[in-house]
């Protein structure tokens, strides 16, 4: 399996842009997210079918990309043991080119019609779910997220349908465990980290790759959080309409 460092020292978590405050806020979710405005579509890649929520103006698919990405171990076998791998989607480590060479993550990764979202994209969706301090609560799905304590519930509301699981923020090939599985979940942007890249090695030597946004959902917080993607991570990844 690749080993992934980073070239920076820098603190690798940035605090969220916009309202923080975790106040309830009024939303008219019949208006905002309309069940009537929620269905499935069909990529004709693989035959997978997706299904998607509109959430204002943009149209998010309501689960992980499933497509493509498979990764091994040492020995050849195929590793499904880190984040929850194929319960909630695939796994995407940032150095895609490297890995699969006809596949590039803002033009080709997501169906035809849909591509990896972007900062702003993704500011926005947040923004019309109240702002970076309440969006966990209402994006995350209603089931599945771990509870430190038996009288905990860890669970969002999923509000508007976009059932964001628990399961990425994979951070090393030792660091497989339930917990990070279950209280952790992230989804990637196809923005660029600006003057920041990373090296892979592996048994051809060192390669260079780009670091991208990442946005972290926590079982205990109804906050969201942007990172800079981590040098042993892995996300899960939303695609949004064109």
């Amino acid at each position: 399996m690749k080993k992934f460092l980073c070239l920076t020292t820098v603190s690798l978590l940035l605090c969220a842009c916009g309202d923080n405050s975790s106040a309830p806020q009024e939303i008219d979710f019949a208006s905002l997210c309309p069940t009537n405005a929620r269905g499935t579509f069909i990529d004709d890649r693989d035959g997978h079918e997706y299904r998607y929520t509109t959430i204002g103006k943009q149209v998010w698919m309501a689960e992980n990309l499933t497509y493509e990405m498979k990764y091994y171990n040492d020995d050849g076998s195929e590793l499904t043991s880190f984040c929850n791998y194929g319960v909630y989607g695939s796994c995407y480590y940032p150095p895609f080119k490297d890995i699969y060479p006809d596949i590039t993550l803002e033009e080709s990764l997501c169906p035809k019609g849909w591509h990896v979202p972007s900062n702003d994209e993704i500011d926005e969706l947040i923004k019309n779910v109240g702002g970076y301090g309440i969006a966990g609560q209402i994006l995350k799905s209603s089931s599945g997220w771990g509870n430190i304590n038996p009288d905990e519930n860890s669970n969002g509301t999923d509000a508007c349908g976009f059932d964001m699981k628990p399961g990425s923020m994979f951070f090393s090939s030792n660091d497989e465990s339930d917990y990070k599985k279950n209280y952790y979940g992230s989804f990637m942007s196809s923005t660029h980290v600006p003057n920041m890249s990373a090296y892979a090695e592996d048994s051809t030597g060192r390669y260079y790759h780009d670091i991208f946004y990442s946005y972290i959902f926590y079982s205990r917080s109804d906050s969201v959080q942007r990172w800079e993607e981590y040098y042993h991570s892995s996300d899960f990844i939303r695609c949004v309409k064109d």
